[in-house]
């Protein structure tokens, strides 16, 4: 916990509250978040009493660990409470109850729009917290100023400057072969890089690019930004893949896909290296953006289906686009190896995209049992935090090279080419 700054702060501003009926459990969780470093830690002996302390708290607790069973209100009527009085706090529950039950409620905690951070089985134990609560540095949300107001939206003037200057920029993500623990392409993240060094998250300018007509413009800064990361891989020896998201809000622009088709061609660069992702979404625009997809297809380009499991018309599309990859989604991925219900859902997509001759990847990869798991069930690529999170072309290398000697190390390489690549690069 001593090395994230984010989330200490969080939590020694505003603190983690406790709902457990049982007293000696109750004294195991406080002792637990005490040994991990918190020192702000309130206790409610059920929900009624949680309520009631949320009501005289001056500031609400960033984190709320919540026992399900308890006499009077238990844990998913206070959490529904909790929800529909406004509060966004990270939900972390404890329970003894059988795990598909556990597992329902830490689906309907996030429909309702909690922080989901965690189902945790009991006996609690110090790491599973510990790895709960990291993760609230990763689902707080936008950027947030000293005062916690939320940073305002860019303007459509400033965005379209920072895109004529060239300012946003591609951050790659590593996709992780699980054979090798090399890199075999990457995703491409904008960010936007300002005139004093710091970044602007995507979060603060996709939406005014996608309602002011910037996302051609932007779309083609990252193509002609991730060719150019292409050619400057290849003059290092290392033959890598990139992945490019298409907005829904581009598909029906048949110049943009005739302007993407003409600059991969100008840069001599082989169009099966890129890959164009799309969420379902993107489908609902209709006939056009299939036809978009089909055009891309032909000339050569990868199409990649994202956060697939995520709705109800995953499959569906599948049967209309002949897509090389499948990208399974992170509530998918996620715990999976202790999660039966997860599991057996994650082996029959690995299975289906085998089937129809898919490159699948693994997303939301945050720990080493994610990686052992999509392994062994066949899985090809991974990408996640534990991974790598998003870096600039120059950290690229230098993370790729460090977690292929790492795993290699603690698991064990099938294959030892491109190392030296690697090691010179």
């Amino acid at each position: 916990m001593e090395s994230d700054p984010l989330v200490l702060d969080i939590l020694n501003a505003s603190g983690v509250m406790v709902v457990e009926d049982s007293v000696p459990q109750r004294m195991v969780a406080v002792g637990l978040l005490r040994k991990i470093g918190l020192t702000r830690i309130e206790e409610a002996a059920d929900g009624a009493d949680a309520l009631q302390l949320l009501k005289r708290l001056p500031v609400p607790p960033a984190v709320l660990l919540v026992d399900l069973e308890m006499p009077g209100m238990d844990g998913v009527e206070l959490l529904h409470r909790i929800a529909a009085e406004g509060y966004r706090a990270g939900v972390i529950i404890a329970s003894a109850r059988e795990l598909a039950l556990i597992q329902s409620v830490e689906s309907m905690v996030s429909e309702m729009g909690l922080i989901m951070l965690g189902a945790l089985s009991k006996p609690l134990s110090e790491a599973t917290l510990r790895d709960a609560l990291l993760s609230l540095a990763d689902k707080v949300g936008s950027p947030k100023r000293g005062n916690g107001a939320r940073l305002p939206d860019v303007t459509p003037d400033e965005l379209s400057d920072a895109l004529e200057r060239k300012l946003i920029v591609p951050w790659f993500q590593p996709k992780l072969d699980l054979q090798t623990w090399l890199p075999r392409g990457a995703e491409a993240l904008a960010r936007w890089r300002c005139d004093d060094g710091s970044l602007i998250e995507p979060m603060r300018f996709i939406a005014v690019a996608e309602e002011h007509g910037l996302m051609p413009h932007l779309t083609v800064n990252m193509v002609d930004a991730s060719l150019a990361a292409l050619r400057r891989w290849d003059s290092r020896g290392l033959r890598l893949s990139v992945a490019i998201n298409l907005s829904p809000v581009t598909l029906n622009d048949q110049q943009l896909a005739d302007d993407l088709i003409e600059r991969v061609a100008a840069a001599g660069i082989e169009p099966s290296r890129i890959t164009f992702e799309v969420t379902e979404t993107a489908m609902a625009q209709g006939v056009s953006a299939v036809k978009t997809l089909l055009r891309l297809k032909l000339r050569g380009f990868s199409l990649a289906i994202d956060d697939f499991g995520t709705g109800f018309s995953s499959m569906q599309q599948l049967s209309k686009i002949p897509f090389s990859e499948l990208k399974i989604d992170r509530s998918i991925v996620h715990d999976a190896h202790m999660r039966p219900n997860r599991r057996t859902i994650l082996e029959s997509a690995i299975e289906m995209g085998r089937r129809l001759g898919m490159v699948t990847v693994g997303e939301g990869v945050e720990r080493i049992e994610d990686l052992h798991l999509l392994r062994h069930l066949g899985c090809e690529l991974a990408q996640g935090y534990f991974v790598s999170r998003p870096v600039s072309f120059d950290d690229f290398l230098p993370v790729v090279t460090h977690l292929h000697r790492s795993l290699t190390e603690k698991i064990g390489d099938s294959s030892r080419k491109q190392t030296s690549v690697l090691r010179t690069g």
